[in-house]
């Protein structure tokens, strides 16, 4: 596999798509279009997906694995890649790992958040949003980041912010709500 660099940044070359190169940062590269191949969230999980051009035909691959194969090699078929920090938008290298399904199944949650030992100190409360009533929500704006205070267990969690640029809320209601992590930051940061 061959490596080249752009803007200063070291690509390693994917073992299978030539001319398809992968930074350790999550970024793709394709030398014949000269640019960065940005890809695609799919469905509700938020996995990016590629679309590369292979053999003539344009293929779709998930960017995770992609990039995991350009540093590491082709995935054996018994093996998945985890996100270690359960954010499927975010594709560091050093935010992928080489696991058994049984493993990556350990590592799901519904609320795709991050346990975290403290809340930063300049969060600010998020008690109402859009209309919807909130407890226990907050934003940091040196963080830019939501986190949730899970008082019942004593934990504190900071929420993924999905390819889309939404974050899973719940109102006081319990209705589920996806929010924009970019209205928040304007009104909260």
């Amino acid at each position: 596999m061959s490596s080249i660099e752009v803007d200063g940044v070291l690509f390693k070359e994917h073992p299978l798509f030539s001319h398809y190169y992968a930074s350790i940062d999550g970024r793709v590269f394709s030398s014949v279009s000269d640019k960065l191949v940005d890809g695609n969230p799919t469905g509700t999980k938020g996995y990016v997906q590629l679309c590369l051009k292979h053999e003539g035909n344009f293929v779709y691959y998930y960017k995770h694995r992609f990039i995991w194969e350009c540093f590491h090699g082709i995935i054996e078929t018994d093996r998945e890649i985890d996100h270690i920090n359960r954010c499927t938008y975010d594709n560091r290298l050093e935010n992928l790992r080489l696991v058994s399904r049984r493993t990556n199944s350990y590592n799901k949650s519904t609320t795709k958040a991050v346990l975290v030992e403290e809340l930063p100190e300049d969060v600010v409360d998020i008690d109402e949003f859009k209309g919807n009533n909130y407890e226990d929500y907050y934003f940091s704006p040196s963080t830019q980041k939501v986190y949730w205070n899970n008082t019942d267990d004593g934990e504190i969690v900071q929420l993924c912010i999905y390819a889309n640029n939404q974050v899973v809320m719940w109102d006081t209601n319990g209705n589920k709500h996806m929010n924009s992590i970019n209205t928040i930051r304007k009104m909260f940061g």
